[in-house]
This record gives structure tokens, C-alpha cells and sequence, in this order.
């Protein structure tokens, strides 16, 4: 019996390898030749105020009622620290209140936003300059 020509096994990564300049196979544009290496910072926008305010709310102690009535026990103190500030380990019970109060999912409390960095601009903290700070209170880090 003869042996038929030797074929590729993997048809598909050699043409992988030859579109490697055009789209993904996902259908999604290649970042431009270098950024693939850039780091990437995923931040936490905490959404708690608008949500607020879409639901007619402006005020955060008419929080402190509703957060009580499902179990959640804070002073007017705390929830205007959660409402004005992002919360570094947020409960699940208090997630769980806010999305059954304001009729909306954690994912509507919490966006996500994935920036890339340039390497060239990433501080190492061992030069003389003003450390990199966001002074923006509604962002937290969420690697």
C-alpha cells in the first residue's frame, strides 16, 4: 500500500501563522505591532450614586430605611460612606440589598473598565518625580 504525500496534521495554525498581521480569528482587530506587551489595569467604577439618582434617590440616608428592612444594619454614616465612596471589600449581603433595592444587577453597581499602560509611562516609584496618583474617589483597583 502506498503512503499518501505527507499532509499537514494542522492545517489550521499554519493559516493562524499567515494572517498574523490581519484580524483575529475571533473576528476582533489585532492591537497595532508592540502593544500586545503593554500591561493592562482593570479599574472598578462604583455606580451606587447614579443608580441613586436614576431611582429618584438624592439623598443617602433614604437608604438607611430600605438597607434595614432587608437585614442590613448601617449608620447614616457608613451608607453616606458607601454611596460617596467605592467600597474596598464590598459584602455580599450588602450587594445583595442594594441590587433588590434599586432593581438592578451588581454589574450595573460596579462597571469595569480594562485601560492598557504604556510602559514607557508606568512609574516605578524610583525616580524623584510626584508619585502616579488618581485622586478620583469613585475608582478602585480591582487587581
Amino acid at each position: 500500500m502506498s503512503q499518501s504525500p505527507a499532509r499537514n496534521a494542522y492545517p489550521s495554525f499554519s493559516r493562524i501563522r499567515a494572517s498574523a498581521n490581519g484580524p483575529a480569528r475571533n473576528g476582533r482587530p489585532r492591537p497595532p505591532q508592540g502593544l500586545e506587551d503593554m500591561p493592562t489595569q482593570a479599574t472598578a467604577v462604583w455606580q451606587l450614586r447614579r443608580l441613586m439618582f436614576d431611582r429618584g434617590m438624592f439623598k443617602t440616608n433614604e437608604l438607611v430605611g430600605p438597607l434595614r428592612d432587608h437585614g442590613i444594619r448601617l449608620s447614616r454614616e457608613q451608607v453616606y460612606r458607601l454611596v460617596t465612596q467605592p467600597p474596598l471589600r464590598p459584602s455580599l449581603d450588602v450587594l445583595a440589598a442594594l441590587c433588590s433595592i434599586l432593581d438592578c444587577t451588581p454589574s450595573d453597581l460596579i462597571n469595569i473598565e480594562i485601560t492598557s499602560t504604556p510602559a514607557a509611562l508606568k512609574r516605578t516609584g524610583t525616580s524623584d518625580s510626584a508619585p502616579a496618583v488618581d485622586l478620583d474617589p469613585v475608582h478602585f483597583d480591582v487587581s
